[in-house]
This record gives structure tokens, sequence and C-alpha cells, in this order.
């Protein structure tokens, strides 16, 4: 089970009261403390009750200030955005597309970012449940050493049309595990590294894709669940993968998240993410 934390007890931090806290604050000062150990030892943990204002833009700017205590907010793309919407814009995931901004099924990822927070304002009626495994377990539960290898030898990665300098294939190649510190660290996307791969012609290096993606469903600790209105789930990227099920939106119940790539002062994990990827770093 994923470790769960309410931000309050009674859920009724408003928009209001939370721009008058300061940093010395008590409660803020041991919620971040305890957010951080978990996200070190555990990988992932979910915020629960964080009050859902009337209007989208004060959602986002408590979202925002929330998700800043713990840490610096990363760019997500070249517009510049730190907290981006999630939400399916009617297209399918693709070069040009990025993959929160569809309905589609998103296998096991890491994001940008040393952390990634996701704010659930609606979630669909059908589908959309969001799927969490830890990489430690399935680092070890590889037996393959061509494919271990490989993993640590890494892939270049599309670039989704973010790099500044416009080329879309990453020069360099990034590990899917590699270590820092004595500590494993994790770096995957299924989606950009074979679009990277049937551009430089590569194809024959895509069978070591299918070979790992079989570790994701053969695993026995994969969490499947559904994120409720004012959870907030915050994930370690190198060392938690994450997911979600493709989903149908209904007029009435069209599905909304907010996304934040964070990376917290003196945390414990530190190393390239899928944000050095797209800028081709």
């Amino acid at each position: 089970m994923i470790k769960s934390i309410s931000i309050t007890k009674s859920g009724n931090l408003s928009l209001d009261n939370f721009f008058k806290i300061r940093k010395k604050d008590r409660y803020l000062v041991n919620l971040r403390k305890k957010v951080l150990k978990i996200l070190e030892t555990d990988g992932t943990l979910l915020i629960q009750n964080f009050k859902i204002e009337k209007k989208y833009h004060e959602n986002q700017k408590k979202f925002k200030l929330l998700s800043s205590y713990f840490g610096t907010l990363l760019k997500q793309n070249l517009k510049g955005e730190k907290i981006v919407k999630i939400e399916d814009q009617g297209k399918k995931w693709s070069s040009k597309t990025r993959g929160y901004k569809t309905n589609d099924y998103l296998d096991m990822h890491t994001d940008g970012g040393a952390v990634s927070a996701l704010f659930c304002l609606r979630n669909s009626k059908h589908g959309g449940e969001s799927i969490y495994a830890d990489a430690r377990k399935i680092y070890k539960s590889i037996k393959d050493k061509n494919l271990k290898n490989k993993l640590f030898e890494g892939f270049k990665y599309h670039t989704r049309n973010e790099s500044k300098d416009r080329s879309l294939v990453s020069k360099n190649k990034f590990p899917v595990f590699f270590f820092n510190k004595n500590k494993l660290h994790c770096m995957y996307n299924r989606k950009p590294i074979e679009e990277a791969l049937k551009i430089e012609n590569k194809s024959s290096d895509l069978k070591y894709l299918k070979k790992f993606q079989k570790y994701f469903s053969n695993l026995k600790n994969y969490h499947k669940f559904k994120l409720k209105p004012g959870d907030i789930w915050i994930v370690n990227n190198f060392i938690g993968l994450h997911g979600r099920k493709n989903f149908t939106d209904t007029k009435a119940n069209k599905r909304l998240l907010m996304r934040a790539w964070i990376n917290p002062k003196n945390f414990s994990y530190r190393g390239k993410t899928l944000l050095e990827a797209y800028n081709n770093k």
C-alpha cells in the first residue's frame, strides 16, 4: 500500500490562510520533513484532503505554493510552465503530442525533476487509474545480464520538440539504471526512446525495451489505485515508476489534474532526468 498523510485534520486549508503561512510554520516544516523522508525510503506517497477552490487559477496558485515549499519548481516545457494542466485535448500520444494531453494509456515511466507531484481536481468516471512500481524491485528481478548491461548503457531520447536547438534526438544516451552515491537510480520513458531508435534506424534495440516492459506486468508489487479530488500524489522519479490507465471523459466528469516537477534541496537522490533528455543536455 502507498502511504498517505492528510494535509489537515479537517481538510479546510483555504487559499487565504495558506498564503499567510511562513516558512517557519512548525506544521509545514514537519510536513516537508515527513514527505521528503517517505519519498527517499518508499518512493511515493499521497497527500489527501487538499481543499479544492472554486476557480482553476486559485487551485493553481495554492498547488504551486505547496509544491515550491518542497523544493525548486522546474520549467516543464519551452513555454516555461512550472505547473501544467493534465487533461484530454482530443489528440493521440505522439512525438508532437505529450501523453498528459491525451486520454491514452501511459505505461510505466519516470518524469522530469527529482520529484513529480500530481494534484487531482477531478477524475474520470471510467478509467484513469494510476499505476506505480518500485524501480529497485524491478532491478532485483532482472536476471538477463545482456538486458541489464543494455539498461546501464542506456538509450537516446526523442526530444518531443522541446529542445532549444530544435534537434529531434538527444545527443547523449541516458541510462535506465545508474548508481549515484551507492544508491540505485532509474530514468525511463519508453515512448520517446522508441521514437529516437526509429529515427536513427536502430530498431534492433527495440527488443531490449520489449524485454524490459515484461518486468512491469510480472511485478508482484504493482500498485493500481484511483486518485480522488483533493489528492496530491508525489513520486520520487529516481526510484518510482508511474503511469496511468486510459480513460473516457463525460461532460459531467472531465478528468483534470495539475503537475509540478520539483528538485528538493538536500535530497539524497540526484542525477539527470527526463527533463535533461528533452532539453538535449
